[in-house]
């Protein structure tokens, strides 16, 4: 029982005093809202903190992402660990005190006030701010478990630490240091092994190479290591467990390979190793003194606090951001210690109005009112002029027609203003506040918003990529915005708007002027086009009983380049390609697409002629890898599932290979690469000397159609412009910065590297960008040889594998 003092002590629960972080959309992290919530009386053997600090992890960003499922009808209230300071605490509680820092295992962490039972809580160690007190909780915990409890690591012990400049990496790193075993790590890129080499470990390799076994194993001498601590996935498990010495223990972190029930081989536990599966918990044996023990070790100077990187918690969803790009060392901690701020947003969220939704049909059938036309009876039409409308009306095909002398947006305007804008309002308390940056320079000069509609949702466009003076001219992925960020502005709208919207109604317009205008102009009649679009190509047509594969065309823009991997995979699948929009275009004064975003929403748009709703089976070679990739970023950013994604031999950031600047270096590329399939299809002596670069490959092509290098009714005469398009799409590529996708790649790796054009790993790239993981097959030929006989059969394999197993 309480005393009268203690009872004192304990404040009154107010139920305005606390708040929550949950995700209205799963995948689009600029949903993260703060929601009021109740705070939790303590019972018995509870106590309730106030939090000042939160760890962030990445189990949390995976759920953010829509990576990992949450069950139905859940809501998740993010933060799983925190250090704070009790503010009340139940009966039964005696090791700690109202007044107490603390760090705890606790639930909905990113809440002002959590409660949680006082075993998954520990007195904070002295010396150190809460914001270093919360890297402790999971990242100690965990490596303590595994190293201590279950690994039983000892002094002089030889132990592989991978992805050692994690979180839970680093901390595994400071308990091996601290027992005295001989410490073997693994890191991802230079930055991060170079950290560790200034934390005194001398023996680093490289965690996205299963070459570490080898390097291992010669500085073992062959006898291999008495731990690993493994958070890695696929192939680096058996390889992992194949350097463990005789009754050597494996401690597996990652989870990925038990959710997707992998099979290992039993034969390497022949030498009486041990495997470890790490799941800790607050359920977990001796969860409490485990965790005093970690307290104590801190208190006695053995261990530190890991390196952190502090956002404030106005800014929780750049840390989720931050962290979902996995650059970070160490930890990232989220500071409460301007909860009034969140607290003030909240409170504003509750007091707007909540107005009916826009419907924009109703708005255009105000238009005809009676009552709105009257206040513009002064204004009408010549009769030359009704004339002209009158055949326009009679030529458009329409069931029904407005004529109006003013613009339709300004009757927009006029209708709908009130309501329109205040539903703009009613979202915008989801969006978390950006940091504001200057306009940056554009092609274009800033233009004003004209009107108040126009106003507002610059207003909505600046707030979502925060920027200042957002003209109503300016390009959305000039500002800097990408598939995601259309996909959260669409997402807002679409709450608000009845009537259909999809990211491609601002990729297609990606202005605020053009936006509102192909808004207005759907609203009154969309009649869907019932051709393919021509740069759909059916390459195979197979039945209807098989799933379509859709390709996405390399640099080139052409499909013929899969002729090879299509006829050896099965007749029966239907085969469609993407070629460049452009191909067909002659006029040289017509800007191409030079914006891997649009592209892949065009080609979105043309695969639904052929199919709605995924789950969807797309892929690509070089380039054709990277509009696929950003194809099932958009996919999955507007809810739909990939199943398949193949890439192959596709180049990345970092990995990008020789950028070809000029005419001539095209030119030079396209038939060096004919080259590769057929030494002898061509005389360069025969080359025209005085011709350009594009009648070089032209001829180069008409060559190429004689050796069958490329198909007989492959047109020639429609590749006039190949050149500019080569150029446009190299322009793309090298300008497209990818995000973290949350599904996984099959990658096909070119065995045979060109050291004059090709990166020699450009499987790198995508490594840190598949939250699912991506599974790597090398393949026998060169980057352009292995598309072609007798090596792209092995690809096709692959894929008829990964298409039957997701049909």
């Amino acid at each position: 029982m309480m005393n009268l003092e203690e009872l004192k002590k304990t404040p009154q629960v107010s139920e305005s005093d606390n708040f929550c972080l949950e995700i209205v959309s799963p995948g689009l992290l600029d949903t993260l809202t703060f929601k009021s919530a109740s705070r939790q009386k303590p019972g018995l053997g509870e106590v309730e903190i106030e939090v000042g600090a939160t760890g962030l992890n990445f189990k949390e960003v995976l759920i953010a992402l829509g990576v990992l499922p949450v069950p139905p009808n859940t809501s998740v209230k993010f933060g799983l660990e925190c250090a704070g300071k009790i503010v009340a605490k139940g009966e039964g509680v005696s090791e700690l005190e109202i007044g107490d820092e603390v760090i705890a295992f606790a639930p909905s962490c990113f809440s002002a006030f959590t409660t949680v039972s006082a075993s998954s809580v520990a007195p904070k160690p002295n010396g150190m701010s809460l914001e270093e007190a919360a890297t402790i909780p999971i990242a100690f915990m965990t490596a303590y478990y595994a190293l201590i409890e279950l690994g039983r690591l000892g002094q002089n012990e030889k132990v592989l630490i991978h992805a050692a400049a994690g979180g839970v990496g680093m901390a595994a790193v400071q308990i091996a240091q601290m027992i005295g075993a001989d410490i073997f790590a693994t890191a991802g890129n230079a930055e991060k092994r170079d950290f560790l080499r200034s934390l005194g470990i001398e023996k680093i390799m490289d965690s996205r190479s299963l070459s570490f076994a080898d390097e291992l194993m010669k500085f073992t001498g062959g006898r291999g290591v008495d731990v690993v601590l493994n958070s890695l996935a696929g192939e680096f498990i058996p390889k992992s467990l194949s350097i463990l010495a005789p009754f050597g223990r494996f401690l597996e972190i990652g989870k990925r390979d038990i959710y997707e029930n992998s099979q290992l081989n039993l034969q390497l536990f022949e030498k009486g190793i041990s495997f470890f599966v790490i799941n800790l918990g607050t359920e977990s044996p001796n969860f409490n003194s485990m965790l005093r023990e970690v307290v104590k070790n801190f208190q006695d100077g053995n261990l530190t606090p890991l390196p952190l990187k502090i956002f404030p918690i106005p800014e929780v969803a750049t840390a989720f951001e931050y962290m979902a790009r996995a650059k970070h060392i160490g930890k990232i901690v989220v500071s409460l210690q301007d909860k009034e701020e969140v607290r003030g947003l909240i409170a504003s969220s509750s007091t707007r109005k909540h107005p009916k939704p826009v419907d924009f049909g109703l708005v255009q059938r105000d238009l005809q009112n009676k009552k709105l036309l009257s206040s513009d009876h002064n204004l009408g039409l010549l009769p030359t002029e009704g004339i002209e409308v009158f055949d326009r009306i009679l030529g458009s095909g329409l069931p029904q027609v407005l004529v109006s002398t003013q613009d339709l947006l300004s009757r927009l305007e006029q209708s709908s203003m009130s309501t329109f804008l205040s539903s703009l309002e009613e979202t915008e308390h989801k969006y978390l506040p950006k940091q504001v940056h200057p306009r940056p320079q554009l092609s274009n000069a800033y233009v004003a918003p004209r009107n108040e509609l126009e106003r507002q949702i610059a207003q909505r466009w600046e707030k979502l990529l925060g920027i200042e003076h957002v003209g109503i001219y300016d390009d959305f992925f000039d500002l800097g915005g990408d598939s995601l960020l259309a996909v959260q502005l669409i997402a807002a709208l679409k709450e608000n708007i009845q009537m259909e919207l999809s990211v491609n109604n601002l990729l297609d317009h990606p202005t605020i002027a053009g936006f509102l205008e192909s808004i207005a102009l759907t609203s009154a009649s969309e009649k869907p086009p019932t051709a393919l679009p021509s740069y759909l190509v059916k390459i195979q047509a197979g039945n209807n009983n098989k799933q379509p594969f859709f390709l996405a065309h390399p640099i080139g823009g052409q499909v013929y380049f899969y002729r090879d991997l299509v006829s050896c995979m099965e007749s029966e699948r239907p085969v469609y390609g993407f070629q460049s929009l452009d191909l067909d275009e002659k006029d040289e004064k017509t800007e191409l697409l030079t914006n891997v975003e649009k592209m892949a929403a065009e080609y979105i748009k043309a695969m639904r002629f052929i199919q709605q709703n995924g789950p969807y089976f797309i892929g690509g070679a070089s380039f054709g890898g990277m509009i696929a990739f950003e194809m099932a970023q958009q996919l999955h950013a507007e809810g739909e599932k990939v199943a398949v994604l193949a890439m192959i031999d596709t180049p990345g950031p970092g990995e990008m290979g020789l950028k070809l600047e000029n005419e001539t270096a095209i030119a030079t590329y396209i038939i060096e690469s004919l080259l590769e399939l057929d030494k002898n299809f061509i005389s360069l002596n025969s080359m025209p000397e005085q011709g350009n670069a594009e009648e070089q490959v032209i001829y180069a092509l008409e060559q190429a159609k004689i050796a069958n290098l490329v198909p007989n009714d492959f047109q020639i005469q429609t590749t006039r412009n190949i050149i500019r398009i080569f150029k446009a799409n190299m322009e793309a590529m090298w300008n497209y910065r990818p995000r973290i996708y949350p599904g996984k790649i099959i990658f096909f790796r070119a065995q045979d590297r060109r050291e004059k054009y090709d990166p020699e790993h450009p499987e790198y790239s995508w490594m840190d960008l598949a939250a699912s993981g991506i599974e790597i097959y090398p393949v026998g030929g060169n980057h352009i040889t292995m598309n072609y006989d007798p090596h792209v059969q092995v690809i096709a394999e692959k894929i008829k594998l990964y298409l039957e197993q997701n049909n």
